[in-house]
């Protein structure tokens, strides 16, 4: 994370964070933003490819129903802590194993808490304007 912008301090924008895949707890990481000098107004999802990574690693294979259950109950827990819902960015691995059907259960779990899924769409300006499969 880049030093604060002295000119950002103190303002409320309403940024979302998404600290894919370091495995970092959102509370740490909010203590550390907030002496950073960044406004307590942010939010984070919690991402797919990491509750997959927690529990699968970067295998490329559907997960079974124990290791579904457990991914849900991450993201359950997350979303108790105040996580604004799920992402997940489709081109990286092992988001890019996912199902569209094992997407749909961890958003579901977050719809619970009336949160969110956003996919995070990177094609490097060669694709932006193809449509996603899933």
């Amino acid at each position: 994370m880049r030093p604060p912008d002295p000119h950002r301090r103190g303002r409320c924008d309403g940024t979302a964070l998404n600290r894919d895949g370091d495995g970092e707890s959102d509370e740490r990481d909010g203590r550390k933003d907030r002496a950073d000098g960044v406004s307590p107004n942010v939010g984070s999802f919690v991402s797919a490819a990491t509750v997959c990574e927690h529990v699968m690693g970067f295998e490329s294979k559907p997960p079974t129903d124990r290791q579904l259950e457990e991914m849900k109950e991450l993201v359950r827990r997350e979303m108790e802590k105040g996580a604004f819902g799920v992402t997940s960015a489709l081109i990286y691995a092992p988001a890019q194993y996912a199902s569209t059907d094992e997407l749909i259960e961890l958003a579901r779990g977050a719809s619970r808490y009336r949160g969110k899924f956003i996919a995070h769409m990177r094609s490097g300006g060669t694709g932006c304007s193809r449509p996603s499969t899933r």
